[in-house]
């Protein structure tokens, strides 16, 4: 049985560029009492759109899409490995989107570019491209005793008008989701400033501008540290 889990999208705030731990949520599936994960090492091979993200290019998309899925890669203590494989042979859009998003069997981990922001009206209702900057997710297998993720995708919204800065941290949270983790509910309930919230708060209040100290739950293919 295949299953998906969307995460439903992240909401646009107030970004401030900082430097500051990031401290990812937990595991997006539990099954069989384990964190669902991608197997093996974790090596995911993204596919980007053919389309443009709203005022971005397609070429200026991609480079963004790259830089900020470069985050998770390089966690000293991960042996997640995302990757750029053959783009989609289409621009995705509203009247073509579920035949991508639901398909979990053509080998496909699609970055989706939504140009005008309709593919978040239709699923998430009109008005959401308005305030979701995307959301994305993986679907897993469950044979009866365990799960793992098979493919993955996400939405990007390219209809509010952000800084590149904003649209990285955007993609790297998508990212996130993508490969395992939920959200983190940090927040200032913890004594944190909205410029120290983790990446994975469900919010966006933060920059791009990361410390290597970067804690990942056991939904993320890990090396333990050497003591």
């Amino acid at each position: 049985m295949i299953c998906l889990r969307i995460m439903h999208g992240f909401i646009a705030g107030a970004l401030i560029t900082f430097a500051a731990s990031t401290f990812a949520g937990g595991p997006l599936v539990v099954c069989y009492q384990l964190a669902t994960k991608y197997p093996g090492a974790g090596n995911v091979s993204l596919n980007y759109d053919q389309g443009t993200l709203g005022s971005r290019t397609k070429e200026q998309a991609d480079a963004l899409v790259t830089e900020a899925v470069s985050l998770w890669t390089n966690v000293a203590t991960s042996t997640v490995m995302l990757s750029r494989g053959p783009d989609l042979s289409v621009d995705v859009t509203s009247s073509n989107y579920l035949a991508y998003l639901y398909n979990f069997s053509d080998g496909l981990n699609p970055v989706i570019y939504d140009t005008d922001g309709s593919i978040i009206d239709s699923m998430f209702g009109v008005g959401a491209k308005n305030s979701v900057l995307g959301f994305a997710g993986s679907a897993w297998n469950n044979n009866g005793t365990q799960c793992e993720y098979k493919e993955g995708r996400a939405v990007i919204n390219g209809y509010i008008s952000v800084s590149d800065t904003t649209m990285k941290v955007v993609l790297a949270h998508e990212t996130g989701h993508l490969i395992g983790l939920d959200h983190s509910q940090l927040d200032n309930s913890q004594g944190l400033v909205n410029s120290n919230y983790p990446l994975m708060y469900p919010i966006a209040y933060r920059g791009l501008t990361l410390s290597t100290k970067t804690t990942l739950p056991q939904s993320v293919p890990f090396t333990p540290p050497q003591q």
